[in-house]
C-alpha cells in the first residue's frame, strides 16, 4: 500500500503542460498515488484527460456541477475526500518537481508534527529559469497527514477563484500546533512553475479580505469536498 497521494486541480489546461506535470510526478523517487480531480473543463480537453489518465494510472475526477465560479479549495478537496493514504501532498498542476521532492516531504511528515511547503521557481516565455517566486505562493505544494486535513474540515470552500486558501491552511496549520518546513531549505529540490499566461484573479481582494478575518481552525461545518 502506499503512504502518500498526490492531488491536483486542472481546468482547460494545455495537453503539453499537464503531460509534463505527469512525468515530473512519473520520475519521482517515492512510489504514490495521484488523483487529477477535473473542476468543469470542455469536453474537448476531458477527452485527452481519460486518455491520460490510462496512460499514467491516475484517478480522474470530473466535476460538473457548482462549476460557475472557480473554486480551487472545493476542488482539492473533492480529490482529498478520495485519498485512502495517511499522507496527502496537494500540488497545482502547471509546475515540474524534480525527483526528491516526494521522498524530501515525506522524510519530515513521517518523523513529525508539521506541514510541508516548497517554494517554486517561475519559468520565462521562452522556457529559461527565472526568479523564485516568493513564499506567498504557498498551494504549489503543500505536504499534510490526511487524518490532519480531515480533522480541520479540509480547506476552507469560503475563498473562490484562485489565492488565500493557501495561506489560510497554513495559518490554520500553526494556530493548530504544526510547524511549519519549507523543504527547499532542507534538501536539493526543485519545482519549476511553468510559464501560461496570467488569469485573472476576480475574486482575489475578496479572498484577501476574508483572511484577515478572524476564524477558528475547524471550518466547513456543514460540509465539504461534495461531487
Amino acid at each position: 500500500m502506499k503512504k502518500v497521494t498526490v492531488v491536483a486541480v486542472i481546468k482547460n489546461r494545455p495537453y503539453e503542460q499537464i503531460v509534463l506535470y505527469l512525468e515530473g510526478l512519473a520520475c519521482q523517487s517515492f512510489s504514490h498515488d495521484l488523483i487529477i480531480v477535473d473542476y468543469g473543463s470542455d469536453d474537448i480537453h476531458l477527452r485527452w484527460e481519460r486518455e491520460l489518465a490510462k496512460k499514467y494510472h491516475f484517478t480522474l475526477i470530473e466535476v460538473t456541477r457548482d462549476v460557475e465560479m472557480f473554486n480551487s479549495g472545493r476542488a482539492l478537496n473533492i480529490g482529498i475526500r478520495h485519498v485512502k493514504t495517511p499522507y496527502v501532498i496537494t500540488t497545482d498542476a502547471d509546475v515540474f518537481l524534480s525527483q526528491d521532492v516526494i521522498s524530501s516531504a515525506m522524510k519530515y511528515l513521517e518523523t513529525s508534527n508539521c506541514i510541508v511547503f516548497c517554494q517554486r521557481f517561475d519559468t520565462n516565455e521562452n522556457g529559461t529559469i527565472g526568479r523564485m517566486h516568493n513564499k506567498s505562493a504557498i498551494g504549489t505544494f503543500i505536504g499534510m497527514k490526511t487524518g490532519w486535513i480531515n480533522g480541520i474540515g479540509g480547506i476552507d470552500e469560503h475563498f473562490e477563484g484562485y489565492g488565500g486558501w493557501d495561506n489560510d491552511m497554513k495559518d490554520r496549520a500553526v494556530a493548530n500546533g504544526l510547524h511549519v518546513v519549507w523543504i527547499h531549505e532542507v534538501a536539493p529540490v526543485v519545482i519549476l512553475h511553468i510559464w501560461h499566461p496570467t488569469r485573472e484573479h476576480v475574486k482575489m481582494n475578496q479572498n484577501l479580505m476574508y483572511l484577515k478575518k478572524e476564524k477558528p481552525v475547524i471550518r466547513n461545518t456543514n460540509g465539504w469536498g461534495e461531487l
